[in-house]
C-alpha cells in the first residue's frame, strides 16, 4: 500500500504567523475530540471474504511463496494463497489442516466451482509451527502434480504419464500416494535440514530412495519446460 505525503509550505513572514494563530487555537480547543477518534482496523494483505480465512499471516505466507524455486513456479501460476482453514477440509477432518490445495473450489456441501478455486490454504497454526516453508512446498507439490504431471511423459515411456509412474514409486497399502509424493517435494527442494516437516512420510514410515528423489527432480525439470 502506497502512502502519500503532502508537504505544507509555511511563510515565515509576521503576517502569515498572525494569520495562523486562530487555526492553531482551534486545533488546541478540539484536541480532546480528536483524541477520541478510533482509527480504522488494519486490513490484512489480500483480505478475502470466504469462511475460514484467518489473514493475520497472509503477508508472511506470500513472502515464503516468493522463495519457492523457479522450476516449481509454473505450477503456481494463477494460484491464490489464503491464510486460513479450508472449509471443506475442516468439515472432513474435524480440524484445521496445515495446508490444503483446492483446484476446484470445494465447499462444505460438496459443491465445487466456488470463488476460491485454484487456491492453496495455509493455516495460522502452520505458520506458528515454524514449518511454513515445508508446508508451502508440500502444497506446491500437489499443485505441480495436478497441473503438470498428467500430460507429461518421460522419453523412455511415452504411454504412461509422469504422475502415474511417480504414484507407482509411492504406492503404499494405507497412505495416499499423492501425499507421499507431495512430501517428497520437501525432500527434493527444501533446505535439507534434519527437522523437515514430512508428516506422511514420517507417519507411515515410508523411506524415499535417492533414486526416487532424483526421479522427482527430473520430472519437475522435464514437465516445467
Amino acid at each position: 500500500m502506497t502512502t502519500l505525503f503532502k508537504a505544507i509550505a509555511c511563510s515565515v513572514s509576521l503576517v502569515a504567523a498572525i494569520l495562523l494563530i486562530p487555526v492553531l487555537v482551534g486545533i488546541s480547543k478540539d484536541a480532546d475530540a480528536v483524541a477520541t477518534i478510533t482509527p480504522p482496523p488494519t486490513v490484512p494483505i489480500n483480505s478475502f471474504g470466504y469462511d475460514g480465512v484467518q489473514g493475520e499471516h497472509q503477508g508472511r505466507i506470500e513472502r515464503v511463496v516468493n522463495t519457492i524455486p523457479a522450476r516449481l513456479q509454473p505450477a503456481l501460476k494463477g494460484v491464490t494463497f489464503i491464510n486460513g482453514c479450508h472449509p471443506w477440509t475442516v468439515q472432513e477432518l474435524g480440524n484445521c489442516a496445515f495446508g490444503t490445495f483446492d483446484p476446484a473450489g470445494w465447499d462444505t456441501d460438496d459443491t465445487v466451482g466456488h470463488e476460491w478455486a485454484n487456491s492453496i490454504w495455509i493455516s495460522s497454526d502452520a505458520v506458528r509451527s515454524g514449518k511454513l516453508p515445508d508446508v508451502v512446498l508440500h502444497e506446491t507439490g500437489h499443485a505441480f502434480a495436478h497441473e503438470l504431471f498428467d500430460d507429461c511423459y518421460f522419453p523412455q515411456n511415452a504411454h504412461t504419464p509422469v504422475k502415474e509412474l511417480l504414484f507407482q514409486d509411492f504406492a503404499h497399502e494405507h497412505a495416499p500416494p499423492a501425499e507421499l509424493l507431495a512430501d517428497a517435494f520437501v525432500l527434493a527442494f527444501g533446505d535439507h535440514s534434519e527437522n523437515q516437516h514430512t508428516y506422511y512420510l514420517d507417519h507411515f514410515n515410508f523411506e524415499v530412495s535417492l533414486e526416487v528423489i532424483a526421479k522427482v527432480r527430473a520430472a519437475v525439470w522435464l514437465c516445467s519446460l
